[in-house]
């Protein structure tokens, strides 16, 4: 059954003249120049359907279509292969999955990050064996109602799974959208988002959504990269606003008429279209007029009639859109104030002033286009626009490793609280040290190691897990380790006892081997790699026992 679907938008008018959506016959040439491509050259990944096979809209199809959107968040599809594999042989299903411990799941999981995505799973397909007798959900709505499942991921499974005609926004259609339609809003923004799900949406193909949305998703993973675009070798290049821009590294001006969005759009005539339709002065940041190509000029003199005049943008043309509706200004003014008034799509445009009387709203920057106040944009590879990085957050821990000895150590973890970040983990007793940021200051301008651990708070933290006295504590050293939005410092300490004393709450004695395959985060081991390598009774153990070694290997060659 087909979902009904909203009108395709009409191409969006703005001042500079970009098309911000597709026209009715750009997207009908999206869909076969895209589905062409995805039918020769598509991947052969686990998750997706073999040639010839009929798995949509069973539930074992739909399930492993989950799976895989949230293991591909975030991780490259080289990354997902083996874990995906991994996952669905130990759990081939919805029920099964129900039925594993958070431990388990964060065991298999361990090294693909954001762990939370885990355990969402799991409740998730308790949810599904709880409501829904365990048939997984068909109905973008209804998938919604899943833990940790938002509209990208509903999405996905509804279209690739049950063929329903949702568009998808990832991180890989956000380029090719931002791309084919020169967006220039800051990607991330709720303005430039909820533009790019409107297109995605207009643009899926009702007859094969999933198959487009994935065709959609793959051209940005393998043809529209960030740092390297092969535009050459992409389908839809014809269609691609930011690869006429700037195409060979210098900018094209193509007037195209969008009069009739049922038909493809044919060339205005450059000399009208450059005066009818261009704005007549075009300031540069010096005060200084600027040609199609970036040059400047300072008046120079004017070209015959004869010569097509080069066009710097698309030709800005009248056509109401559902996204945006644009009016020129008839009295155009000077002011920076007057020149910067957005679009926003408000009414036909016209606007009472403090006397009664009509006035036109001046439209000389769209909030979808490029910022007139920011440096231009460079070359393709400038969209998506990113928003400033925010500064990560520093943080630095004093972390003890309480070590039982013997021929098979232990080391005491905790669980960390089953919300926030590494949620349900396992990791060594830590104390967070007040003004991190301030001690980094110090530490960097006057070279030193920081203040030193704070005893009386370390051994609090330990007695809250275990019963286990805790006498000397060494240093063993310090490692580092970065999260998307922390810069963690780790100072490692141990302390070695000869017992294990009595666990309080979620807490556990592990083995080495325990702790490299259990569901214990990397910036864990990376500190148990710190521990192994500054201990001082590591470092003895370890001479010791080349001197045993050594002396066993002399007596040999003695004896010989």
């Amino acid at each position: 059954m087909i979902e009904k679907r909203e009108p395709l938008q009409e191409p969006m008018s703005t001042p500079c003249g970009r098309a911000h959506a597709f026209s009715a016959w750009e997207t009908g040439q999206l869909r076969a120049q895209l589905l062409t491509w995805y039918d020769g050259c598509r991947r052969d990944l686990p998750w997706r359907e073999k040639k010839g096979e009929k798995r949509a809209g069973t539930n074992e199809f739909a399930y492993q279509v989950w799976i895989s959107e949230v293991m591909l968040q975030q991780t490259q599809v080289a990354t997902v292969i083996s874990y995906f594999n991994t996952w669905i042989s130990k759990w081939p299903t919805v029920s099964a999955l129900a039925q594993a411990t958070e431990d388990e799941i964060h065991k298999v999981w361990a090294g693909l990050g954001y762990y939370s995505r885990a355990s969402r799973l799991r409740e998730g397909a308790q949810y599904v064996v709880r409501e829904c007798k365990g048939k997984m959900p068909d109905t973008y709505e209804d998938l919604l109602k899943l833990p940790g499942v938002g509209p990208y991921t509903a999405s996905a499974i509804a279209s690739i799974a049950f063929g329903r005609p949702r568009g998808v926004v990832d991180g890989n259609v956000v380029r090719v959208l931002t791309r084919m339609r020169m967006i220039g809003a800051v990607a991330a923004s709720d303005r430039a988002m909820k533009h790019m799900w409107s297109v995605a949406n207009a643009i899926v193909d009702p007859a094969r959504p999933g198959d487009f949305n994935q065709a959609l998703m793959e051209l940005g993973a393998t043809v529209c990269t960030p740092r390297a675009p092969s535009c050459a070798a992409c389908p839809a290049s014809s269609l691609c606003a930011a690869r006429s821009e700037f195409v060979d590294g210098a900018r094209l001006a193509v007037a195209m008429d969008y009069s009739n969005s049922d038909t493809q759009p044919s060339p205005l005539p450059a000399r009208a279209a450059a005066e009818e339709d261009v704005p007549k002065k075009r300031v540069g940041k010096r005060g200084t007029k600027r040609s199609a190509g970036g040059d400047k000029s300072k008046g120079k003199e004017k070209k015959s009639e004869s010569e097509p005049e080069p066009l710097r943008a698309i030709a800005s043309v009248k056509i109401k859109s559902e996204v945006c509706e644009v009016e020129s200004d008839e009295s155009e003014k000077e002011e920076k104030g007057d020149e910067e008034k957005q679009c926003k799509g408000e009414g036909d445009g016209a606007s009472k002033d403090g006397k009664g009387s009509t006035q036109t709203k001046s439209a000389a920057a769209c909030d979808l286009c490029w910022p007139t106040d920011l440096p231009p944009p460079e070359g393709i590879v400038s969209f998506p626009r990113k928003a400033p990085k925010k500064q990560s957050r520093v943080e630095v821990y004093d972390i003890t490793l309480v070590i039982v000895k013997g021929e098979e150590e232990k080391i005491l973890l905790r669980q960390r609280p089953k919300t926030g970040l590494l949620a349900g983990l396992w990791d060594f007793p830590s104390v967070l040290r007040p003004d991190a940021s301030h001690e980094k200051e110090e530490k960097e301008d006057e070279g030193s190691d920081g203040e030193s651990i704070d005893l009386e708070a370390t051994k609090s933290a330990i007695a809250a897990v275990t019963s286990t006295p805790v006498a000397q504590i060494s240093e063993c050293g310090t490692t580092h380790h970065v999260f998307s939005h922390i810069n963690a410092t780790y100072h490692v300490h141990c302390c070695h006892v000869d017992q294990p004393g009595d666990l309080i709450g979620a807490a556990r004695w592990m083995t080495r081997s325990e702790i490299g395959e259990g569901a214990v985060p990397t910036n864990m081991k990376k500190v148990l790699k710190q521990h192994d390598a500054g201990c001082p009774h590591a470092r003895t153990a370890k001479r010791e026992k080349g001197t045993v070694a050594k002396k066993r290997t002399s007596g040999a060659g003695a004896g010989a």
